[in-house]
């Protein structure tokens, strides 16, 4: 453990708990949600990238790379203009990276074709919406 994580972990909580506040305190606080919301992913991902973790685990890549996608959804959803489908194709990208990681601790083979039929799945329902 680095002596950057706790400080991370702490700035994570306390970005989100303003995020969170400006979303269910009245009168709600959009500025808050889209300063604190972003920047909260963004401490995540730090804590993701930190030394001795992303450069030797392709779990760590993975969801660092998922954590990107998951910050460009929300930056998407955040835009005045409508970008709902830009933002869903962000999460699932996401989440396929997310499924990506934790294969990590799968032993079956064959997970490729799984994670491909979901993601073709995602592709077919987000053409559909």
């Amino acid at each position: 453990m680095t002596a950057l994580q706790p400080i991370l972990g702490m700035a994570v909580v306390v970005c989100a708990a303003i995020a969170l506040a400006g979303e269910y305190i009245k009168p709600r606080r959009p500025w808050l949600i889209y300063i604190f919301k972003p920047l909260t992913t963004v401490l995540i991902l730090a804590v993701a990238l930190l030394p001795g973790t992303f450069m030797t685990s392709g779990y760590a890549r993975a969801i660092a790379i998922g954590l990107l996608f998951s910050l460009m959804g929300d930056i998407w959803l955040m835009l005045p203009r409508d970008r709902f489908f830009y933002g869903l194709a962000s999460f699932l990208a996401a989440h396929i990276s997310y499924i990506v990681a934790f294969r990590e601790g799968m032993a079956a083979r064959g997970w490729i074709w799984i994670v491909l039929i979901l993601g073709l799945l995602g592709v077919i329902i987000l053409r559909y919406l």
